[in-house]
């Protein structure tokens, strides 16, 4: 026995098995759902890369759905992506400060961590 959004969803005509008409006026009654930051940022940009609405109301209703996930994600600002290599729990680190103490350790060892390789690529 169906229940929730598949009673719903039976109850509305729909063109075939795989289509639902969302312009149908069952599903215009609005509903709240929580979502936290990083669910509607990666919501809201898998349906900006990949909408592609055909025909004047469908167009419509997405620019609603892009233009109502952009409203709530602009209210309070987004932690930006630092640049560069990230420390786990936070910050940036040192990488000038990071070799300085690789080579003193090298000098002290007589180990080296050159990486680069021996024999030129493809020989």
């Amino acid at each position: 026995m169906p229940d929730g959004d598949e009673a719903v969803i039976d109850e509305v005509a729909v063109d075939d098995a795989s289509q639902i008409n969302l312009l149908d006026p069952a599903f215009q009654e609005e509903m709240k759902i929580s979502l936290t930051r990083g669910q509607s940022i990666f919501v809201y940009r898998i349906l900006e890369a990949n909408i592609r609405p055909q025909g004047f109301e469908m167009i419509e209703f997405s620019m609603d759905l892009l233009n109502r996930f952009k409203t709530v994600l602009e209210s309070e600002p987004t932690p930006t992506v630092t640049d560069g290599p990230v420390v786990i729990g936070g910050g940036t680190p040192d990488i000038e400060a990071f070799k300085t103490e690789q080579a003193e350790k090298a000098a002290e060892t007589g180990t080296s961590f050159d990486m680069s390789p021996k024999n030129p690529l493809g020989e």
